[in-house]
This record gives structure tokens, sequence and C-alpha cells, in this order.
């Protein structure tokens, strides 16, 4: 069962009539405040006009496919949530949608296991993502002596700085915005090198897992984990 939602502004970007209404009931059940469009240019002006804290948004929309859509809300709001929906499990704009930081997808015919799921993820992402207003910088503990400044990207260690390279902090980053779910090998390939190629899947990965090596070398503590023939995790506290 999802959390309350009382304190969550939730846009329903969907062009199915029927499924958008079942959306909103159900979400406005548990107390969020929901709003719904059927295109990807009404989602633009209805983002702006209510910054809601999720996006619950279909790939294949009138005007402006979903994916358009949150790739032009992602250069003005890195913080709201996204959830894709799709009608189909095509790899390519199903790995362009890992791409945009989303807190994953759902494949119709929507199950209330998966909303309730994906949900769950993106309120735990929001809630360990608060942002300070005092400092108005977010910063997220890892592990017992590391910290991680999400607002300048910069990883520290007992308040000693560590410097990683672009592509490490790129992988870094993404697991930490994870935190507490396994990304999977091809999810991490495709985010740190934009291109996953199935034919050298095995070199793809062990490529990864001597990436990983090196990123653990600089951390001095074990924080991100295996699972065996999955991929890597940062655990929650």
């Amino acid at each position: 069962m999802i959390c309350m939602l009382s304190k969550y502004r939730v846009l329903v970007a969907e062009d199915d009539g029927e499924v958008a209404d079942s959306l909103a009931i159900y979400l406005s059940s548990f107390g969020a405040e929901v709003h719904k469009v059927s295109d990807g240019e009404e989602l633009l002006e209805k983002h702006l006009e209510h910054r809601p804290h999720i996006i619950l948004c279909d790939i294949q929309m009138p005007k402006l496919n979903g994916l358009d859509a949150i790739r032009q809300i992602r250069q003005s709001d890195s913080a709201v949530r996204v959830i894709f929906i799709s009608a189909f499990s095509d790899t390519d704009k199903l790995l362009s949608a890992i791409n945009l930081n989303t807190s994953g997808y759902i494949v119709k015919p929507i199950g209330r296991l998966d909303i309730n799921d994906r949900i769950v993820e993106a309120i735990k992402h929001l809630e360990m993502h608060k942002i300070d207003n005092s400092s108005n910088i977010s910063i997220i503990r890892i592990g017992q002596n590391l910290t991680y400044d999400a607002k300048t990207k910069t990883l520290l260690r007992d308040n000693k700085k560590i410097y990683l390279t672009q592509k490490e902090l790129v992988l870094f980053a993404y697991l930490v915005s994870k935190q507490g779910h396994v990304c999977f090998y091809n999810e991490l390939i495709f985010e740190v090198w934009g291109q996953y190629d199935s034919l050298q899947e095995y070199a793809n990965v062990e490529n990864l897992k001597n990436f990983v090596k090196k990123i653990r070398k600089k951390l001095k503590e074990d924080v991100i984990k295996n699972r065996y023939a999955e991929g890597y995790l940062i655990e929650k506290d």
C-alpha cells in the first residue's frame, strides 16, 4: 500500500482518458493533489503551473511525446520524480527513459502493485533529497564516513573531498539517486557511456566491473555492493 500522499502534487500525463481517470482516482484516495493532462505540450504548461513532485508520463502522447517533454522539463527541474508509462517494451525508448533520471517505468496494463512500488520509490527519493532551506544544499550520508552533496556533486570522506573523474561521478551519483535499489549492468553502462551493445555484453560488463573497482579504491569504504549477475547498488543505512 502507498503511504499517505497528502503533501505531494502528482501530474498524470496520459492521453487515454480511462487510464488517466483511474490513476487520478487511485492516487487521490491516498490524499495526493492530482492534475491531469492529455498531451506533451499541455504537460509542459501544467508543470510550470503546478510544480508537481511526481509526474506519471505516458511515452506516446499527441503533439509532443513524453520523452521529449520530460527532456525539456529536466533542463529546469532536476527534482521532480518521473515515472514513465508505456504500452510496449521498446528497449531503445526505455533506455532513453532511464537516461532521464527517472523513478522507473510501468508497462500497460497498469497494476496497483506496480504503481505502489514506483510511487514509494519516488517518495523515498524525494525524502532522501530534502533540501535544507538554511543552507540550500542537499546532503546525503552514505555508509560510515561518506557524504554526498547532490547540489554541488561533491563527495566527501571525513569532510575531505574525494576526487572522481566525470564518468565516475556520473555512475556514483546515479547509484545514490537509486539508493536501496539494484541498478542493472546494462542500465549503468547506458547511463555512463550512453550506449549498450548487447552483442558484446560480456565485454561491456567486464569494463563496468573494472570501472567500479577504481571507484571503490577511491572511496575506501565498501558502500557499492554487487548483486551477482544483476548489477550494483548503494544500500540504505
